[in-house]
C-alpha cells in the first residue's frame, strides 16, 4: 500500500512539474504585453458598478418599471401633491398608485389629458406621448 501512495504522489508531482515546464516555455515563447496584462488584472479586480440600481429621480414608477416623465411645478399642500405635468404616462390614470422619488402617490384627479403632442425644436420636431396635466394626487407612503 505505501509503494502505491509514494508512486501515486510522484506522478502528481511530475504532473505538476510537467505542467509549470510548459506554463514557463509557454511565458518565454510569447511576446507579453505588460501594460494590457496589468490592464486586464485591473479590471477583473475592480468591483462592478452596475451592481447597484438607481432611479431617475424625473420619472415616476409602476411596479419598478418607468411609466412617465414629470416635468414643471410640483406643489405639495396638506398631504395632497399636484404635479404640472407627466408626460409618457400612457399606464396610468385616476385611482393609479406609482412611486416619484422616494414616496407613493395614488392619482386623485387629472386636469386635462393628451394623447400627443408634437413640439418643435432647434432639432426638429419631438413627439410626446400621453401627457397628463394639473394630476392631483394623495400621498400614500414611502
Amino acid at each position: 500500500m505505501e509503494i502505491l501512495i509514494k508512486i501515486g504522489v510522484t506522478l502528481v508531482i511530475f504532473g505538476l512539474i510537467f505542467g509549470e515546464v510548459k506554463f514557463v516555455k509557454w511565458i518565454w515563447g510569447s511576446q507579453i504585453d505588460p501594460k494590457a496584462t496589468f490592464s486586464r488584472i485591473v479590471a477583473r479586480l475592480s468591483p462592478e458598478t452596475d451592481l447597484v440600481a438607481t432611479r431617475d429621480p424625473t420619472k415616476i414608477y409602476v411596479e419598478g418599471e418607468i411609466a412617465g416623465t414629470v416635468s414643471g411645478e410640483i406643489i405639495e399642500d396638506n398631504g395632497q401633491v399636484k404635479f404640472a405635468t407627466i408626460e409618457g404616462a400612457t399606464s396610468v390614470g385616476i385611482g393609479s398608485q406609482f412611486e416619484y422619488k422616494r414616496d407613493k402617490f395614488k392619482i386623485v384627479n387629472i386636469g386635462s389629458t393628451t394623447a400627443s403632442e408634437s413640439i418643435a425644436t432647434s432639432t426638429g420636431v419631438q413627439k410626446k406621448y400621453g401627457i397628463l396635466r394639473e394630476v392631483i394626487c394623495q400621498k400614500i407612503g414611502r
